[in-house]
């Protein structure tokens, strides 16, 4: 996938300062994307958002231009994946490794919104676009009956230390295990967080280099 990577590394970075963070949502909440970001629902789904803001207005592309060559990447990794060349999910069809949701080119901010089949496919195609807006190596998405990771600290939003009991008291506590910096964003409200996280809102997590967790309802 090299020549897709270029493209649309080149098409996203080239000229542009990339932003890190997310939008606010809530119970009744729609996730904004407005800045690059992570975000993982309570069905424990995975979806990320590349924004960008040009210093000058654009005139190499247009927003046709800029969905073309993000679904030539998305094509180009599924089909390495062993999947359909497609690449926009159907209904009613197997769900791709990677899928454009959607693609946004207003004044000099670009958005594009990509959903994936697992936390491992967002990491793969990531490493694949050569996207710099996050180090992540690895993720995973699942619930706190698969296990909290040994060794970690935690606090509660407000700075209290958490006991392991209250980490694992609702086994179906969504958790969030990435090693590498990014920005998280989840559906339900963010209870824990392991040390050297900081949380920006109830949502919005900013994960340090090395593994992190983040637990959430």
């Amino acid at each position: 996938m090299k020549k897709g990577r270029a493209v649309l590394t080149a098409l996203l970075c080239s000229a542009a300062i990339l932003a890190v963070g997310c939008g606010k949502k809530d119970a009744d909440y729609t996730w904004n994307a407005k800045e690059s970001s992570i975000y993982v629902s309570n069905a424990l789904e995975v979806e990320s958002a590349l924004v960008y803001t040009s210093e000058q207005f654009n005139e190499l592309y247009t927003q046709e231009g800029l969905e073309e060559f993000a679904k030539e990447a998305v094509i180009r990794y599924n089909e390495e994946q062993g999947a359909s060349a497609q690449a926009e999910n159907t209904e009613g069809s197997e769900k791709l490794p990677t899928a454009l949701v959607s693609t946004k080119l207003e004044s000099r901010t670009g958005t594009l919104i990509f959903d994936y089949k697992s936390a491992e496919d967002f990491v793969k195609f990531a490493k694949e676009t050569e996207d710099d807006t996050n180090t992540v190596t690895d993720l995973k998405v699942g619930t706190v009956s698969d296990g909290i990771p040994d060794g970690m600290t935690f606090t509660t939003l407000a700075g209290k230390t958490a006991e392991s009991s209250e980490l694992t008291k609702n086994a179906e506590t969504k958790m969030i295990v990435v090693t590498g910096s990014a920005t998280i964003c989840t559906q339900g409200k963010i209870s824990f967080i392991s040390d050297g996280v900081t949380v920006t809102d109830s949502h919005t997590a900013v994960t340090p280099e090395g593994t992190s967790c983040i637990l959430f309802q």
